[in-house]
């Protein structure tokens, strides 16, 4: 069945992913089958909509499971590319309101959402090294405003706005290109 799904060029509809496909799916993958991994990474939109629809916050996610895999093929090149992805798509994400701030999830970046950002960009880094793929540019990008968002949030009364704190200390705002996988 795995193969044929991840083959399949029709069209699943929503009721027949809930009750038949995600179950299958999601007792492979409990079970370690890469290959149900793969499939379940085919239907992402399915499955985020699966998911919100019952209402499952822990249920999995690309990312979830693109981390899953690579547990077992750290190596493997396609998981590795969806997962600079993602990791991009996030970054991106977070520095998308520019001049207006960095955004850590739905909300403004705090000095710990700045600290994670960070690290993500580290993971977001290594990641790029393995593939070897030059991302140094975007990489500097986002560290630059990281860092600088993080010193603004300190300093905040020494500047109207972030923006403010950008013409200041002469940082650049670009627009972003977007990377993204199916």
């Amino acid at each position: 069945m795995l193969d044929q799904l991840k083959q399949s060029q029709a069209k699943i509809r929503m009721p027949l992913f809930a009750q038949v496909i995600y179950p299958v799916l999601e007792r492979e993958i409990a079970s370690d089958n890469l290959q149900a991994i793969q499939v379940l990474l085919h239907y992402t939109t399915l499955l985020n909509n699966y998911n919100s629809m019952q209402k499952l916050s822990d249920g999995y996610s690309a990312g979830a499971l693109v981390k899953r895999y690579l547990q077992q093929e750290p190596e493997n090149r396609e998981m590795l590319l969806k997962k600079e992805a993602l990791l991009f798509n996030d970054l991106y994400f977070a520095v998308h309101e520019l001049p207006h701030g960095v955004l850590y999830g739905m909300n403004g970046a705090t000095l710990d959402g700045c600290k994670e950002l960070l690290d993500l960009l580290e993971e977001y880094k290594s990641t790029c090294q393995k593939l070897q793929i030059d991302r140094d540019a975007d990489i500097r990008y986002y560290d630059m405003h990281f860092q600088g968002y993080q010193d603004y949030l300190l300093h905040r009364d020494l500047y109207e706005s972030y923006r403010d704190y950008i013409y200041h200390h002469n940082l650049e705002v670009q627009k972003q290109q977007i990377y993204y996988f199916s």
